[in-house]
């Protein structure tokens, strides 16, 4: 067993993968529906041990919800991947307006997710249980809604939707 100076050690050499590693919230909102403002598309691409590449959409949303307290503005970033592309491709539909483009290929879809920053989107957001188990969150966009357009929180207000943008 390492001594706690031997430990330090340890801790220390590893340090600048602590540091470079991102942070993970995987906190979703409960089932509903919501009214959402893109406001972070990151992107990553990963090597596996097999050898495969696989790419990871991580879209920060943001809730408009001035009448909740407990939802508005809170974020969550849920996570697509090339493992499950039908997942992104209902995604980058949504953000283009219900669907892709005839034709249209990973970058052209990769293009209209990056470019979604600031847009605001109405959403459902639902449960389901995977085939092997375990619990997964789906989000469906049901319409997009041009950044800086007015829209209603569910609750009769109407909000003035910030432009809030940031890409990686």
């Amino acid at each position: 067993m390492p001594t706690e100076a031997n430990f330090e050690s340890i801790l220390a050499s590893q340090n600048q993968a602590f540091q470079e590693a991102e942070s993970f919230s995987r906190w979703m909102p409960p089932d509903g529906p919501y009214n959402l403002i893109i406001v972070k598309c990151g992107k990553r691409a990963k090597n596996e041990d097999d050898g495969t590449i696989t790419i990871y959409w991580v879209p920060t949303f943001k809730i408009i919800a001035p009448h909740n307290e407990v939802l508005d503005n809170k974020e969550f970033s849920p996570l697509f991947s090339s493992k499950a592309f039908g997942s992104f491709k209902a995604l980058v539909a949504g953000l283009a307006g219900g669907s892709i483009p005839p034709g249209a290929t990973l970058v052209d879809a990769d293009r209209i997710y990056v470019e979604s920053v600031g847009a605001v989107v109405k959403a459902e957001i639902s449960r389901s249980t995977a085939k092997k188990g375990g619990e997964f969150v789906n989000i469906t966009i049901t319409e997009l809604v041009q950044t800086q357009e007015t829209v209603s929180d569910g609750g009769g207000a109407e909000v003035e939707a910030p432009p809030e943008a940031e890409k990686t």
